[in-house]
């Protein structure tokens, strides 16, 4: 298919480097380097890994950025499922916590259960949380264990489901190795990208000073989840910062049933959508063009009928409202910022073509540039 034409363009930081996904298994589809932005975050785990039962560890340092252990032992504990362990972490009663990392051996067929889960299980708990996993082409797997609690303040370590096929299977230190990396344990109900240390929440605009009111495309695919019961804001455009208006404000509303809507607050408050989203990557296009607004979602289309007048700062705030509130906690991709209109009135984003960018799930072409600060 063609490639979009007359682009602002993408997304880039300040010193000319693409803003790319902070991690490269969370991403709506192969290719896709234009932006992610994440809620701030604090790592508090332990980086180690230890053996379980008759499992030991032996460290043999650092290749292609994971921690390799070689593995030894003969094991001769029957069903216990943990193979191997997180080194302990102290927690705080009554908050909800998560957990993530990622997992790999290059002898699959000594296990019988595989990196099935993280469990922080063995005390009494307000909440055990539920499991996530996704294996790579690279025989690699994501684990994560969302919003887990304990009734009391204590340390606790985690437990990995690595479980040797049967008794009597031994392991040579020299040729069976287990490799981890981005072991993370933050205080939230769900598991965001790895950070070594902390990670501030974004402050993200872009300033288009000579873009058209009347003749603007943004897109961009957002990642959605079951997460507490606050808005949370995909963008913010047009704002009448001194004004403390939001003209334009895609957001999410509610816990689970991920409500959408488009907000035009010049003279009052108008929802061109408000709907209902499956957790995963969404498809979302604001069009603004002879006097109306249109919101995509996927490949569903809304109409409403007001637009911005030429009073507005000419900013986009990504992943924030423009007063730092309400910040998306996850991702957003593939941002595009773009003509609706060639200048002798042709239309780029026609309805077929917004469906075909939509099926065709294709990276945006990186020729273009706009800085964020």
């Amino acid at each position: 298919m063609a490639l979009i034409k007359e682009p602002y363009g993408l997304v880039y930081n300040t010193e000319g480097t693409l803003c790319t996904t902070y991690r490269d298994d969370d991403i709506p589809f192969a290719g896709v380097r234009s932006f992610a932005v994440e809620v701030a975050t604090v790592n508090i785990a332990n980086q180690g890994v230890d053996g379980r039962r008759e499992l030991i560890l032996i460290p043999k340092g650092i290749e292609n950025g994971w921690k390799k252990y070689g593995l030894y032992g003969t094991w001769n504990s029957g069903t216990y499922p943990y193979g191997i362990g997180i080194i302990e972490t102290s927690f705080v009663g009554g908050e909800y916590y998560s957990t993530s990392a990622f997992f790999k051996t290059n002898c699959q067929e000594k296990f019988v259960t595989y990196f099935n889960s993280i469990d922080y299980v063995n005390f009494p708990v307000i909440s055990k949380g539920t499991t996530k996993r996704k294996v790579f082409s690279d025989g690699s797997i994501y684990l994560a264990r969302e919003r887990f609690a304990y009734v009391d303040s204590l340390s606790q370590p985690g437990n990995v489901t690595l479980r040797p096929k049967q008794d009597g299977e031994t392991f040579n230190p020299n040729q069976h190795f287990l490799y981890v990396k981005n072991i993370q344990i933050e205080k939230k109900p769900f598991a965001t990208s790895y950070v070594d240390g902390s990670r501030p929440a974004p402050v993200l605009c872009v300033d288009i000073p000579d873009i058209e009111y009347d003749n603007f495309v943004f897109t961009c695919w957002a990642n959605f989840r079951n997460i507490p019961s606050v808005v949370q804001v995909i963008a913010n455009i047009f704002t009448d910062e001194a004004g403390g208006v939001n003209r334009y404000r895609l957001q999410k509303d509610g816990a689970d049933s991920f409500h959408l809507h488009l907000n035009d607050s010049i003279l009052g408050s108008e929802f061109i959508a408000y709907r209902r989203l499956n957790e995963g990557w969404h498809f979302f296009l604001i069009a603004v063009h002879d006097g109306y607004t249109e919101l995509w979602i996927d490949d569903t289309k809304y109409t409403g009928t007001k637009y911005v007048q030429s009073s507005q700062d000419k900013k986009i705030y990504i992943g924030t409202d423009f007063n730092k509130f309400e910040p998306w906690n996850n991702t957003i991709a593939n941002i595009f910022i773009g003509k609706y209109k060639k200048p002798d009135g042709t239309v780029i984003w026609t309805d077929d073509y917004i469906r075909e960018v939509y099926e065709a799930q294709i990276p945006f072409p990186v020729s273009n540039k706009l800085s964020i600060y």
